[in-house]
C-alpha cells in the first residue's frame, strides 16, 4: 500500500469531499472565485469558493 502525506485541508464541494494533499487537489484557480478540483478518481469538478467550505 502506498503511503500518502497527511491531509492538509478538507473541503466539501457540493456532495464531493476532497482533501488537499490527500485524496484531491485544486488544479486551477480561475481568479473569479472558481476552482477546478481534481478528485482521487480523476474527476474534475469546478466549484465556487463559497461552495468550498473548509471542514475541521
Amino acid at each position: 500500500m502506498r503511503r500518502s502525506r497527511p491531509p492538509t485541508l478538507t473541503y466539501e464541494v457540493g456532495r464531493h469531499v476532497f482533501v488537499s494533499g490527500g485524496s484531491g487537489r485544486v488544479v486551477l484557480a480561475h481568479g473569479d472565485g472558481r476552482y477546478d478540483v481534481e478528485m482521487a478518481w480523476g474527476e474534475v469538478v469546478t466549484a465556487w469558493a463559497h461552495d468550498m467550505a473548509p471542514r475541521t
